[in-house]
Formats: structure tokens, C-alpha cells, sequence
């Protein structure tokens, strides 16, 4: 009797050790790998070969693609003491606050402007929903000032619907012109993307300049 109740032991505990080191597996969809772009995406010309320029340029670029004309030169000016060219690397941040703030257009309707940072470009659905909405935004990488025009992308859907999206490719616009810029992940490295910067207008708000 004894030596079945150990037989009959060592079998549950057997079933039960060999449940226990099961994984319950996530089913994740992969779907097919999508492109988004923007469909005739002009940009003004810089004035000067600079990066300050260039910045200056995108952002005339995006404010017009949202009915604001604010010119290239003005943006320098507003950044600067003169038209001079400035050699190093844009800094995002220093550009947001120099475009941040209320605005008088000239026919008298006053406008909010702000500009929006990403220290990097994780969030690819950030990516993807702003060219999907045709709103170009500008990029560093190495150093260059760059607009994104489209990218390639893979989109994972998970059990509770959930969402993830990865980067392919990335197709990009130099203001100073010649062949797109193309970032395709698998061989570029991540690191040289120094951060996304758009510009976005509103309603005027309080207690700004």
C-alpha cells in the first residue's frame, strides 16, 4: 500500500513540475510591412549653405503647409542679431524656444505657435501617424538637418488589439536638395538621430510673448 501511495506521488508530482514549466505563449500578428509619404513635398531654398538656414527654411516650409507665411530670414533674425550663418549643429531645444509663442498675422489674427521636441525617434507611431496626416517633420541625423518625407514600417497587433510599430526605412529630404537621404535600419546606426522637431498652430494662449 505504502510503496503505491509513493508511486502514485511521484506521478503528480511529476504532472504538476511538468506544468509548471510550460510558457504560455503571446500570439502577435505581424501584418505586411506599409509605407506612408508625403506627396509633393517642396521646400524653400535656403538662403545661405548653413544649418541654421536649413532649419529656418523647414520651418517656413511647415508653417505655410499650415496657412502661416513667416519667411526663412525672419526666423533668423529672430534667432540671431543679423543674417549670419551659423556652422554647428542645430539645437532643437533653442529652436523651439525662439518659434514659441503668440503671433500677429497680417490681417490681424493672432495665432499661437509652438514648437514640439523628440529627443529621438522611439516612438515610430508618432512617426507614422505625421506623415500618414501629410505633416512633415524635421530630423537630425549626424548632424544634418533633414525633413522626413515617408517611411517603410512593420506593425504588430497583439492579443488586446495593442499596437507596436517598428521602423524599415526612412526616406528624407535634404533643404539643400540632391537624391533623398535614405535611413534604412538594418544598416544604419540609431544613434545618429539627434531628435525630431515639428511646429503645430493654435488658438492664442495667456502669458505669452
Amino acid at each position: 500500500m505504502l510503496r503505491r501511495l509513493c508511486i502514485l506521488a511521484f506521478i503528480l508530482l511529476s504532472t504538476l513540475t511538468t506544468f509548471a514549466g510550460k510558457k504560455t505563449g503571446v500570439a502577435i500578428t505581424k501584418l505586411p510591412t506599409k509605407t506612408v509619404e508625403i506627396k509633393a513635398l517642396l521646400i524653400p531654398v535656403p538662403k545661405q549653405h548653413c544649418p541654421n538656414w536649413a532649419w529656418a527654411a523647414v520651418v517656413e516650409m511647415m508653417l505655410a503647409r499650415q496657412d502661416v507665411t513667416i519667411k526663412q530670414t525672419d526666423w533668423i533674425l529672430r534667432a540671431n542679431a543679423g543674417e549670419l550663418c551659423i556652422e554647428t549643429t542645430p539645437d532643437l531645444e533653442q529652436i523651439r524656444r525662439v518659434v514659441t509663442r503668440n503671433y500677429v498675422q497680417p490681417d490681424g489674427s493672432k495665432i499661437h505657435i509652438k514648437g514640439i521636441v523628440s529627443p529621438d525617434a522611439t516612438d515610430v507611431g508618432y512617426l507614422v501617424t505625421s506623415v500618414r496626416d501629410q505633416k512633415p517633420l524635421m530630423m537630425l541625423i549626424g548632424g544634418r538637418v533633414l525633413v522626413l518625407q515617408g517611411l517603410d514600417y512593420d506593425e504588430y497587433i497583439y492579443p488586446n488589439n495593442q499596437r507596436m510599430f517598428e521602423i524599415v526605412k526612412m526616406t528624407l529630404i535634404d533643404p539643400f536638395g540632391g537624391k533623398p537621404v535614405v535611413f534604412d535600419k538594418a544598416t544604419d546606426d540609431t544613434s545618429q538621430i539627434g531628435g525630431v522637431f515639428e511646429v503645430r498652430v493654435g488658438p492664442i494662449e495667456p502669458f505669452q510673448d
